[in-house]
C-alpha cells in the first residue's frame, strides 16, 4: 500500500501512488518502451524495461523487504545545513568540471534504478556555481529497524571533489546514529582514493556500533569557512542487507565501436566483454544485436553482423542480493565501408587538372 511507482521513458513521465490494495492505473499509456520502477522505504526498490501500449492491462511489480534507497523517489531524508550554498539536493546530477577534473558528477551511479541521487547543490554550469561554501550540509536518513537483521551490513556510493586555494582540507563524513550514539564509519579527504568518481562502500554495522530500531544514517560535507575552497559530494545506492553485501557490478569492453562482421577481414565486428565486478558468483549478460544474446560467463566475445547502435546489460549475483548494470547506447557497429571516387574528367591534355572526390 502507498508504494510510489514511476513509468518513464524519454518522451514520457508517469508518477502516481499504489492504493491501500497495492493497486494504481494509468488513465492512457503512449507505446513505447519504457523503465517501469516501484519503491517504498523499507523495501527494496525494483525497476525493469517493458514494453506499454494502449493495450497493456495489467503490470505486475513485486518488492522485497529490506532497507534501500537509490532516491528514485522521495523517502523522506531531511537536510540541515549552514552553508551559504551547495546544500544537499536530490536529482538528476548537473556535471562541472575543474580544469578537465570532474566537480559535481554528471551522472548518477549507473548500477540502479533511474538516474536520481543526492548531491550537494546541482544548478549553473561552473564548478564555483553551487558547490558548498562556508559550512556545512547534512543529509539524515529516515529511521530504519534492524532488530530483525543477523548481522546487518551497510552498502553505498559517495562522491567527493576538493579543491582550491592552497591545501584544501575539507570532509565528507558517513556516519550511524543508534537513537543514543553517533559514530564516523568513513571520512573522506582532498587525499581520498577514487575521489571526483562515485566509489562504493560496504561495511559491517556492528563493527562501528550496536544495531538498533532506532538506526539513522548521516552524511556530512563541509567547507572550512573563509577558505575559497571548493567542495562538491554526493551519495547515492544505500542499502541495508544481513551476513554480508550484493556484489558491485562493473565490465569493460575491448572497444565500443567497430565495423559490421566480414569474413575477409580478421576481426571484424568482434568485441571482448570482460566482468570487472566484485563479489560476484553467478553472471547473466544480455547483448542486444549481438550473435551471442546472452551469456553466463565472466569474459564474453561477442560479433555483431548488423549495423547500429546497441546495449550491453550484465546483472551479477552472489547469495546475499543481485545487482544490474546496463549501458545504453555502448556499442556502435558501422557498415564495411565501400572505395569509390568520381573525377571531373577522364581525358585531358598535359599540364589539365583533373580533380579527383
Amino acid at each position: 500500500a502507498n508504494a510510489n511507482v514511476r513509468i518513464e521513458n524519454s518522451n514520457y513521465l508517469y508518477d502516481m501512488l499504489t492504493d491501500t490494495g497495492g493497486n494504481f492505473s494509468v488513465s492512457s499509456v503512449f507505446a513505447g518502451t519504457y523503465e517501469v520502477g516501484a519503491g517504498k522505504w523499507g523495501y527494496v526498490t525494483n525497476c525493469f524495461s517493458q514494453y506499454l501500449d494502449s493495450t497493456s492491462t495489467e503490470l505486475l511489480i513485486g518488492l522485497d523487504s529490506g532497507w534501500y534507497d537509490d532516491f528514485t523517489f522521495n523517502f523522506g531524508w531531511t537536510v540541515a545545513s549552514t552553508a551559504n550554498a551547495g546544500v544537499w539536493v536530490r536529482g538528476k546530477p548537473n556535471g562541472t568540471f575543474y580544469n578537465s577534473i570532474p566537480a559535481n558528477p554528471g551522472n548518477d551511479v549507473a548500477a540502479d534504478c533511474f538516474d536520481m541521487a543526492f548531491i550537494t547543490g546541482n544548478t549553473g554550469v561552473d564548478y564555483f556555481d553551487d558547490d558548498v561554501d562556508d559550512g556545512t550540509t547534512i543529509l539524515t536518513s529516515p529511521v530504519f529497524n534492524l532488530i530483525a537483521y543477523t548481522d546487518p551490513y551497510m552498502s553505498y556510493y559517495r562522491w567527493f571533489f576538493n579543491a582550491g586555494n592552497g591545501s584544501p582540507n575539507d570532509t565528507l563524513i558517513i556516519s550511524l546514529y543508534n537513537g543514543l550514539t553517533t559514530v564516523s564509519v568513513e571520512t573522506v579527504s582532498a587525499a581520498g582514493a577514487g575521489n571526483s568518481s562515485w566509489v562504493a562502500n560496504s561495511l559491517r554495522i556492528a563493527d562501528f556500533i550496536t544495531p538498533t530500531a532506532t538506526m539513522q544514517m548521516i552524511v556530512t560535507a563541509s567547507d572550512m569557512p573563509a577558505s575559497g575552497h571548493l567542495v562538491e559530494a554526493g551519495f547515492d545506492k544505500f542499502w541495508i542487507t544481513d551476513n554480508g553485501v550484493p556484489p558491485i557490478v562493473g565490465f569493460t569492453a575491448s572497444a565500443v565501436s567497430v565495423c559490421v562482421y566480414d569474413s575477409s577481414i580478421l576481426g571484424s565486428g568482434t568485441i571482448q566483454f570482460t566482468d570487472s565486478s566484485t563479489g560476484a558468483n553467478s553472471y547473466q549478460w544480455i547483448f542486444s544485436g549481438g550473435s551471442s544474446a546472452t551469456d553466463t560467463l565472466p569474459s564474453v566475445v561477442v560479433t555483431y553482423y548488423n549495423a547500429g547502435t546497441y546495449n550491453v546489460k550484465l546483472t551479477v549475483t552472489n547469495s546475499f542480493g543481485s545487482v544490474t548494470l546496463v549501458k545504453n547506447n555502448y556499442v556502435t557497429v558501422y557498415g564495411i565501408p565501400v572505395a569509390d571516387f568520381s573525377m571531373n574528367a577522364d581525358t585531358v591534355c598535359t599540364t589539365e587538372a583533373v580533380q579527383f572526390s
